[in-house]
Formats: structure tokens, C-alpha cells, sequence
């Protein structure tokens, strides 16, 4: 019942950076998050069919979904907290300056609060998840947010 836990997947439909973008799609995706015998999420995805690949992305090629469950209950402060970093790390950067992302987050669950990022490059989405994953860390699982090595690699 205390448990917690934060985690993403990322999805790239076709390479578009190798001149590879995907013309068509069937993707199925299915992810369910358990606690103490309750469901806290219960998330269907299906691409299906797209033209150019991303018709189901609003024209992006990129998606991803952020969780993090917590031992103690979210509020909505929280959820708009972090609406409001994603919006700030969704901007396009300098390094990057067409790749802006869109991005949402949204309680679900007095203990499960969940991001939807959606955008042009994997890594301009990835700093998205980052800066979510870097303000929840350390009220979900009481760590110090450090940048793992194997995230330099």
C-alpha cells in the first residue's frame, strides 16, 4: 500500500532524422498499473492505419507517457505544477529550435499522476520527462533528483 514508483515509455514512429518516416502503422499498446490489489490506471493505446505515421500524433512522430505513484495522495496543485514545468520545458530550445513538444499532465488517482508528451524529437521530449521526473522524485521516493550515469551514455 506504500509503495511507489516513476517510469516512462517513449514511442518514435519511423526515423525521420535517417530520412525514414513510417508510412503506415498497426501499434498496440497496453500498460496497467497495479497497488495493493486496486487498478490505478488502466491505459490502452492503438496506432492504426496512419498515413505518414504520425496522423494518430497530431502530425508528430514522438509520444510518451510519464507515471508516478506516490505512497501519499497527490493534489490537484500538484498535477498543475507540473502542467506548468512541462509547458516551460516544452519550449523550443536553443539546441533544438524546432522541436517544440506539447505535453499535459493529469491526476488520475489521489496516488497516480500521469504526463502525456507528444512531439518532433525524441530528445526534446525526453528533456520533458526529465524535468517531471526531476520535480516528483523527491516526493515520491524520497530521493535527491541526480541524473543516473547510464542516462549520459
Amino acid at each position: 500500500p506504500q509503495s511507489s514508483v516513476i517510469g516512462w515509455e517513449i514511442l518514435v514512429l519511423g526515423r525521420r532524422a535517417s530520412g525514414e518516416p513510417l508510412r503506415t502503422a498497426d501499434f498496440r499498446s497496453e500498460l496497467r498499473l497495479w497497488r495493493d490489489g486496486r487498478c490505478l490506471l488502466d491505459d490502452r493505446a492503438w496506432v492504426r492505419g496512419c498515413e505518414a505515421g504520425s496522423a494518430a500524433l497530431g502530425q508528430r512522430h514522438v509520444s510518451a507517457t510519464f507515471w508516478a505513484i506516490a505512497p501519499t495522495a497527490f493534489v490537484a496543485d500538484d498535477a498543475e505544477a507540473i502542467a506548468g514545468l512541462i509547458d516551460d520545458a516544452s519550449r523550443p530550445s536553443a539546441d533544438e529550435p524546432f522541436h517544440a513538444t506539447l505535453g499535459a499532465a493529469s491526476l488520475i488517482d489521489p496516488h497516480c499522476l500521469l504526463v502525456r508528451v507528444v512531439g518532433d524529437s525524441p530528445q526534446a521530449v525526453r528533456r520533458v520527462l526529465e524535468t517531471a521526473w526531476g520535480a516528483l522524485r523527491p516526493r515520491v521516493v524520497q530521493r535527491a533528483a541526480h541524473r543516473p550515469r547510464i542516462w549520459f551514455t
